[in-house]
């Protein structure tokens, strides 16, 4: 009998953690389900979808009799389907090609750029969420770690923009897995992971700064896990050099969107304008003026910053050159999106009362739906 009591014990222990790990996928996916059914029912005409972005992109963009998938195209999504199906041009050079070869490599297969890109963001979606549990657990019990995955899975920026066919989802995994799995001493697959990062977003790179400084403490530095990070993005400068003639043209790209009234970077804006600069985000284009709550986050975003620093020294340095870069760079219409996104502040949100993480959910989820039904209705949000 005690012999095979130490038996059961690890396989009680690992169902345990399965277990833990399904529910906030579960959750997740019935928050997508029920909100795509609401969706669905708002935008319903005559037994099918039809939402004001039909009328800017064509009946057609979303080919066959698919038209559901317009419920989860919005905004950058067009850019992104538009790069598929006509190469790059500029200015569409400012998003990087690491979302767009997924989906490439999966419309192979179903035979559907759109459907591809649903298929990519949902399968990337689900394990961000599953690595950023086990992320979590290296930090704290694995009760309150699926409290925080709770939280910060069913957060409304979290939720629609791992919903609508973004590049977050699959940002938002390959850094978080980097790093788990740099934790973990699978040196191959992080350095992999890192490069995905660095090819998806241009600030990706900069998941090399924790790996490093820890290899740094560590006194351990292996030069060779930089490599494929460093080669994939210097790759990329090399197509557009040989395109357009321009290394930078991810960074140069920017400007053009400029032109069209967005504003980039609230920091600047106020250091040179003072509350000027904020006024002028305010009466910005339609759709494109600025949030208040951007500020508020801002404000409220160091202070979870420095429950980094008590957390893991090397991911608050990831975390505070990456606040900084995007409050001096990023649009600042966007900010609320991308800040969401840097994924060590969610592990300073510790919760231990599951009624808190209840309450806390009972008021995201509602917000999420809301803030999707905005986004396809033209009414920008991040």
């Amino acid at each position: 009998m005690p012999r095979n009591s130490v038996r059961a014990a690890p396989h009680a222990t690992r169902w345990d953690k399965v277990r833990l790990l399904c529910i906030p996928l579960i959750v997740t996916t019935l928050v997508r389900g029920f909100g795509a059914a609401l969706v669905y029912h708002i935008y319903n005409v005559q037994g099918s979808v039809h939402t004001p972005w039909m009328q800017q992109y064509g009946w057609n963009s979303i080919a066959g009799s698919l038209n559901w998938l317009w419920l989860f195209n919005a905004w950058d999504s067009f850019n992104f389907g538009f790069i598929l199906t006509q190469g790059y041009h500029e200015p569409n050079y400012t998003y990087l090609p690491g979302y767009p070869i997924l989906i490439h490599f999966v419309s192979l297969i179903v035979g559907d750029v759109w459907l591809a890109a649903f298929l990519v963001t949902q399968v990337f979606a689900a394990a961000s969420i599953v690595m950023f549990q086990l992320t979590a657990e290296i930090y704290m019990p694995r009760r309150d770690a699926l409290h925080t995955t709770l939280l910060m899975a069913t957060f409304p920026y979290i939720t629609v923009f791992t919903t609508l066919s973004y590049s977050e989802a699959v940002f938002f995994f390959s850094t978080i897995a980097a790093w788990y799995f740099y934790r973990k001493r699978k040196l191959a697959v992080s350095t992999v992971l890192a490069g995905l990062a660095s090819i998806t977003r241009i600030y990706g790179i900069m998941i090399l700064l924790p790996v490093f400084l820890s290899m740094w403490k560590a006194k351990k530095i292996n030069p060779y896990y930089f490599i494929t990070p460093i080669a994939t993005l210097a790759a990329w400068g090399f197509y557009c050099l040989i395109t357009v003639g321009n290394a930078l043209a991810s960074l140069t790209d920017e400007g053009a969107w400029v032109q069209t009234g967005i504003n980039y970077g609230l920091l600047p804006s106020i250091i040179y304008q003072g509350l000027r600069g904020i006024i002028v985000c305010c009466t910005g284009p339609p759709n494109n003026n600025f949030d208040p709550a951007v500020l508020v986050a801002v404000a409220l975003l160091p202070f979870l910053i420095l429950g980094v620093w008590n957390l893991d020294r090397s991911l608050f340095a990831y975390t505070a050159a990456l606040f900084a870069l995007l409050i001096m760079a990023a649009p600042v219409m966007s900010l609320l999106r991308y800040l969401s996104f840097v994924f060590p502040v969610w592990l300073t949100t510790r919760v231990k009362n599951g009624w808190v993480t209840v309450l806390c959910m009972t008021l995201f989820i509602p917000l999420s739906l809301v803030l999707w039904v905005y986004a396809l209705t033209r009414y920008f949000i991040g």
